[in-house]
């Protein structure tokens, strides 16, 4: 039986912010985003071959309130190491690429790191741009300004 990844900062100061607290997760989102200092990412997962159950969580500073800003992106079900893959790379591109201006290697590097270190050269490869099982590389994941895929 499956069990649910916990997150590591429940016993922190959490952000107390009204815009963190709304009901809106669009309002939520942009409030992370437009106030998050020192964002770090952390993931949570089984196994390379069968990840289910992960929580990927990307975490920092309320630069208002100095408390904890956290959210955690949980994916339910099963799911295929590339597709796992693909995921991951994606959530942490649309938070450290265009946001925070991060270049493709700085992100290669916070992405492979965040893997068990068993998996970090298969994680590797598939940053290289290694065909995998379904045809995904890290390239396709990520949309370029015309919504086609770009280099990551």
């Amino acid at each position: 039986m499956s069990r649910k990844q916990e997150c590591p900062h429940k016993g922190e100061k959490m952000c107390s912010c009204a815009a963190i607290q709304s009901e809106d997760p669009l309002a939520r989102i942009t409030y992370l985003f437009g106030s998050i200092q020192e964002p770090k990412a952390e993931l949570a997962y089984t196994t390379l071959a069968s990840p289910h159950p992960y929580r990927l969580c990307l975490s920092g500073t309320c630069g208002k309130c100095g408390g904890r800003l956290c959210i955690n992106l949980d994916k339910p079900g099963d799911i295929s190491s590339d597709d796992f893959l693909a995921a991951v790379y994606r959530h942490l591109h649309q938070v450290f690429g265009p946001h925070w201006g991060m270049n493709p290697d700085a992100l290669h590097r916070i992405f492979a790191e965040l893997f068990h270190n068993e998996d970090q050269p298969a994680v590797r490869c598939w940053l290289e741009g290694a065909e995998t099982s379904n045809g995904t590389r890290a390239s396709d994941v990520v949309p370029g300004p015309e919504g086609g895929a770009r280099d990551a």
